[in-house]
């Protein structure tokens, strides 16, 4: 606004200067010619002044409204992403029961987790465009992308946050199924070797003669009940694994 001012001026300005040079010829004394001369390039010395203050405000409003956009196009962005990875939080399955739907939980989140590592350097951007505008516009403008960044650094974090604990749990419950899983397979081996002591046991004890001998028959009911105790102490162990798993935090 000011510099379309000093142009519609410019001709009046034009015209008070050929005034001035007109006047010098006809004033005779030196000295009046020097004091109308000192007015003149007084006037123009203000005018290109305030030309240059204009110019060079008009230069940082330009920059400040070319900031200004970008920042808004930025954080337009932004909060679309934030929308659609919170949606994504949100529409999450419960974690799975078994390995190979935990597997694919898993690759899952982690493709997630990989997608915000991708967005950092535009969450970046948005701080150092926002932090600049805080520096040059006015207070009350300030606030106003103060509190718009509050905002997002808010939800970025929270989706950063549950992104992380989504992952921790899964983890703990492949471990957890997988360690259940050995523990089976160690009891089935540890069962079959168990079996055959059992099975030459009963075949001490088909016979009629071995069966009359007193002595003997207790011998092998305490070898049975031993046999029988160790196998519910590993059932209960089992069992208890199975019904506790890891505790996800």
């Amino acid at each position: 606004k000011l510099l379309q001012d000093l142009a519609v001026k410019r001709p009046q300005l034009e015209d008070l200067v050929k005034q001035a040079d007109r006047l010098q010829g006809e004033v005779g004394e030196p000295e009046d010619q020097k004091t109308l001369q000192e007015k003149v390039d007084k006037i123009k010395e203000l005018w290109d002044a305030a030309k240059e203050k204009a110019s060079s405000r008009t230069e940082e409003l330009q920059i400040m409204l070319s900031d200004s956009q970008k920042f808004h196009e930025l954080t337009e962005e932004l909060m679309i992403w934030l929308t659609k990875m919170e949606k994504a939080l949100d529409e999450n399955e419960v974690i799975g029961t078994e390995i190979i739907i935990l597997q694919g939980q898993l690759e899952t989140q982690k493709a997630y987790i990989e997608e915000i590592e991708s967005w950092k350097p535009k969450m970046t951007e948005v701080q150092n465009s926002g932090e600049k505008l805080s520096k040059d516009f006015t207070l009350d403008d300030a606030g106003r992308i103060e509190q718009v960044m509050e905002s997002l650094m808010l939800r970025w974090t929270n989706v950063c946050s549950r992104s992380n604990v989504r992952l921790h749990e899964l983890e703990c419950a492949l471990n957890s199924l997988q360690d259940i899983d050995k523990q089976v397979h160690e009891f089935l081996l540890w069962l079959g070797k168990v079996e055959s002591p059992i099975k030459s046991l009963e075949r001490k004890t088909q016979t009629e003669e071995s069966r009359q001998d007193r002595e003997k028959v207790k011998e092998w009911q305490g070898q049975h009940q031993r046999s029988i105790l160790i196998c519910q102490k590993q059932l209960i162990s089992c069992f208890l694994h199975c019904k506790t798993p890891k505790r996800l935090v």
